[in-house]
């Protein structure tokens, strides 16, 4: 991609920079609410019970997206996840859900939050208690469904903030 601008534009967008209550960077990861969502809802609920990730914690997403090639933004996959029962799936069959993480009310599919603040983006999921324990860090920490959604949606967010600050610069 290549952009070009004056001088001047360039002035004005390096002024606005900078401004940490609105200015560019934030409504750059405001555009980007919506891609992680997309990638959520469209990519990581539709895909089959077989195909769960393994992303320990934020150090490892950070290792995977930094492993990206030269030129590239799509960073490294993740190790496989941990497999759901055939009785959990069974039940879920009975109940007419084919898709993954959807189980007990929908609990990541609609207890999802993403927010901006400040200059981070960040995704988190309503805690649901069932039999003692909250499922919702269980299924998170087996199964890696909020940090698989950063790791996909990463080059659709690098695209975005691209094309955003070109069009702030020009602007």
């Amino acid at each position: 991609m290549q952009i070009e601008i004056t001088l001047e534009q360039l002035s004005d967008f390096l002024d606005q920079f900078g401004i940490e209550n609105g200015g560019i960077r934030t409504r750059a990861m405001i555009k980007l609410e919506p891609i992680l969502e997309n990638v959520l809802r469209n990519q990581v609920f539709r895909v089959p019970h077989s195909d769960t990730s393994k992303i320990e914690n934020i150090r490892e997403l950070q290792a995977l997206i930094a492993r990206s090639g030269k030129g590239s933004h799509s960073p490294a996959p993740a190790r496989p996840g941990k497999q759901y029962n055939k009785e959990y799936l069974a039940t879920k069959h009975r109940y007419g859900e084919y898709y993954p993480h959807k189980f007990w009310n929908y609990g990541f599919y609609y207890g999802i939050d993403i927010d901006t603040i400040g200059i981070s983006l960040r995704m988190k999921a309503t805690p649901i208690y069932k039999k003692g324990f909250d499922y919702m860090s269980h299924h998170e920490q087996r199964r890696s469904v909020l940090k698989r959604a950063f790791l996909l949606a990463w080059q659709d967010i690098i695209d975005e903030l691209i094309k955003h600050y070109a069009e702030e610069a020009k602007g």
